[in-house]
C-alpha cells in the first residue's frame, strides 16, 4: 500500500471543479500535454511535492462542510495506486460518504480496456468522471465543469450495470 503521493496542490474549498461544495486534489504528472491546457504546471512528474497520504487525509477531514472530493491534474490515473489508497483509507476514517469526481485525458473505453487494476478501480469508485483530452479547437466557455465539447461526464457505476455483457469480477 502506498503512503505518500505527489502532488501540484489542493483547494480546500471550490465550487467550480464540480457539483457542489469540494476539496480538490491536484496530482503532479501528465502524458497529455493537451495545447492549451489550464494546468501545464502539473505536467513535470519530478516537480510538485511529495505528501504523506495520512496527513492529505486529515486536511480533508479538517473540513466539515466538504462532501465531495475533485482529482484533478495532470493525470489522475498515472498516480491511481496512491489515490485508491487514499480514498480506501478516508473511507475507513470517515464517518461521511463522499463524492467523487475524477479528471482524466483518457477515454473511458480505454481505461476499462487497456488500464491497470488500480486505474479501473479509481474509475469504478468514481462518483463522476470527466474524460477525454483537453481540445483548444473544441473549447467551450458554456460547458458545464468541462473544457472542450469532446469530453464527457460518465457516471462509470451506472455505465457499467447497464451493460450486461461487463463482468464486474473480471475487472479486479
Amino acid at each position: 500500500m502506498k503512503d505518500t503521493i505527489r502532488l501540484s496542490g489542493v483547494i480546500a474549498g471550490s465550487v467550480v471543479d464540480g457539483p457542489g461544495y469540494r476539496f480538490v486534489i491536484f496530482v503532479q504528472g501528465c502524458p497529455h500535454h493537451c495545447k492549451g491546457c489550464h494546468n501545464p504546471t502539473t505536467w513535470d512528474y519530478d516537480k510538485g511535492i511529495i505528501v504523506s497520504i495520512d496527513k492529505l487525509i486529515d486536511l480533508i477531514l479538517q473540513n466539515a462542510w466538504c462532501d465531495a472530493i475533485t482529482l484533478s491534474g495532470g493525470e489522475p490515473l498515472e498516480q491511481a495506486e496512491e489515490l485508491c489508497c487514499l480514498l480506501d483509507l478516508l473511507k475507513k476514517r470517515s464517518n461521511k460518504t463522499y463524492n467523487i469526481l475524477t479528471y482524466t485525458g483518457y477515454v473511458f473505453e480505454n481505461i476499462y480496456d487497456y488500464g491497470s487494476e488500480f486505474q479501473k478501480k479509481l474509475i469504478l469508485n468514481s462518483d463522476y468522471v470527466i474524460d477525454g483530452p483537453f481540445i483548444e479547437s473544441e473549447k467551450s466557455l458554456d460547458l458545464k465543469f468541462r473544457g472542450s465539447n469532446n469530453q464527457r461526464i460518465l457516471e462509470p457505476k451506472n455505465i457499467l450495470c447497464m451493460n450486461s455483457k461487463v463482468n464486474l469480477n473480471k475487472i479486479f
